[in-house]
């Protein structure tokens, strides 16, 4: 938990998946998702990635709530070097105005 995984990505369309894992036997929590996503920013520098999408980690089972997700991860993804673009998404319309509003 608060580590991520590289794998490769099968059929899908990308050279990577990079699994950010927020809960476990404990309960998701804003620190693992900070953890989680500063350690699948550094693999995916690692890897010379150029460009890395995040789902909002932690929001669906882990029950954490969306605007506190979206600027705990807004504040790592901000740390990234310039060379990697990232994306960060959510699934409903809600989430994406938690991510603006989080900006």
């Amino acid at each position: 938990v608060g580590e991520a995984a590289v794998t490769g990505a099968g059929n899908l369309n990308v050279r990577y998946v990079i699994h950010a894992a927020v809960l476990g036997d404990e309960p998701a929590s804003l620190e693992t998702v900070r953890k989680a996503t500063r350690s699948a920013l550094e693999k995916a520098v690692e890897l010379g990635l150029k460009t890395v999408a995040f789902p909002l980690l932690g929001t669906g089972v882990g029950g954490l709530p969306v605007e506190e997700v979206a600027r705990v991860m807004l504040s790592e993804i901000k740390k990234a070097p310039d060379t990697l673009e990232v994306t960060l998404y959510g699934y409903r319309k809600e989430d994406a105005e938690a991510i603006r509003r989080a900006l």
